[in-house]
């Protein structure tokens, strides 16, 4: 969930490779800088977001 201020919150892993490259995930998206949030009639709103991460396995 990207909030209203830019925050991320509610991180779910929606198709895991297994529990480390999981939390790994996780803690890459919880240390990024705010984003910035969706906005309806001009206002910051909160969205859902579902953001692809793929692993390079060399």
């Amino acid at each position: 969930m990207v909030n209203a201020d830019g925050s991320v919150s509610d991180l779910v892993v929606l198709k895991g490779l297994g529990l480390e490259a999981d939390q790994e995930a996780v803690r890459i998206v919880s240390s990024m800088p705010n984003w910035v949030p969706g906005t309806v009639n001009g206002k910051p709103v909160s969205v859902k977001f579902v953001l692809p991460i793929s692993f390079d396995a060399t």
